[in-house]
C-alpha cells in the first residue's frame, strides 16, 4: 500500500520510540475515559483505526478487559510492530476498510480526523463498519472555546496553513516540504453528516479530563445521550 506524500512523515522521520512518547501512554485520561466508557456498554468486539502503536490494545491488557480488539493503521512499519507484538492488526485505510457492514460494535479513532483530507469519505466509512458506537478523539484545540477552534476548516476537507497557534509547526516541515498535514474539523460539517446518515441516532461531544475534545456517534436506538453538545 502506498503511503500519500501527507502521510509519510510517519512512516520516513518518526522512530517508534520517538512515537511512542508522544501517543503511545494508554493511561492518557482521554483513552482511559474511552475504554471506561466500552465497558460501561460492556463490548466485545472494538476496532481501534488509525491505531498508531497500539496503545489501546495494552490498556485493555492492563484493565483485564474481555476485548476482540482489531487495529487498522497504514505505516508499514506500525504495522510490522503490531504483528511482532501479537496484536491483530490490518494494514488498511480509513477510506475502505476490508470488513463487513456492522463488523465491529464499536469502533475508537484517536486523533485520527484531523490529518485527512477528506473527512466525509472517512466518517462514512466508520459509520459502515460500526454496529453500535463510535469514539472519536480530535487534538486539543489551542484558544479557549473548542467549537470555535474546530471551524477551521472548509467543507472539501483541504488542510489549513500553518497559523501562528499551530504549536506542532515543527513536526509539519521536514526539509522544507509539508509531508504531515494537520486540519480542524467543522462542526457543522461533521453535523450535516450525522443528519443525513440514515444509520446515526445521536452524537455528543465531550471535553476528557486533559481536555481532549471527543465525539461520541451511537449507531444504535438503545445508546442515547443526554444532549448533543456537553461543553
Amino acid at each position: 500500500m502506498g503511503i500519500k506524500k501527507e502521510l509519510s512523515f510517519w512512516q520516513d522521520h518518526v522512530t517508534i520510540d520517538k512515537f511512542a512518547s508522544w501517543c503511545g501512554n494508554p493511561e492518557s485520561p482521554f483513552k482511559v475515559e474511552t475504554r471506561q466508557l466500552i465497558r460501561d456498554r460492556e463490548y466485545k468486539t472494538v476496532l481501534d483505526v488509525g491505531a498508531g502503536l497500539f496503545s489501546e490494545y495494552y490498556g485493555f491488557k492492563n484493565d483485564g478487559d474481555d476485548i476482540e480488539y482489531t487495529a487498522t493503521e497504514m505505516t508499514p512499519k506500525y504495522v510490522e510492530f503490531g504483528i511482532d507484538q501479537g496484536i491483530n492488526v490490518v494494514e488498511a485505510s480509513i477510506y475502505k476498510m476490508p470488513f463487513e457492514d456492522g463488523s465491529y460494535e464499536c469502533i475508537i479513532c484517536h486523533d485520527v480526523l484531523n490529518h485527512l483530507r477528506d473527512t466525509k469519505s472517512a466518517i462514512m466509512e466508520l459509520i459502515r463498519v460500526a454496529s453500535k458506537e463510535i469514539i472519536i478523539s480530535f487534538f486539543k484545540p489551542s484558544q479557549n472555546t473548542y467549537l470555535e477552534n474546530l471551524s477551521i476548516y472548509n467543507v472539501q476537507g483541504f488542510p489549513y496553513k500553518t497559523e501562528p497557534h499551530a504549536t506542532i509547526e515543527s513536526r509539519i516541515i521536514v526539509d522544507n516540504e509539508t509531508v504531515c498535514e494537520y486540519v480542524y474539523i467543522n462542526q457543522q460539517f461533521l453535523e450535516n453528516i450525522f443528519e443525513t446518515s440514515e444509520k446515526v441516532c445521536q452524537y455528543k461531544y465531550f471535553i476528557a479530563k486533559d481536555k481532549k475534545v471527543m465525539l461520541q456517534i451511537s449507531l444504535d436506538d438503545n445508546i442515547t445521550y443526554d444532549t448533543k453538545i456537553e461543553k
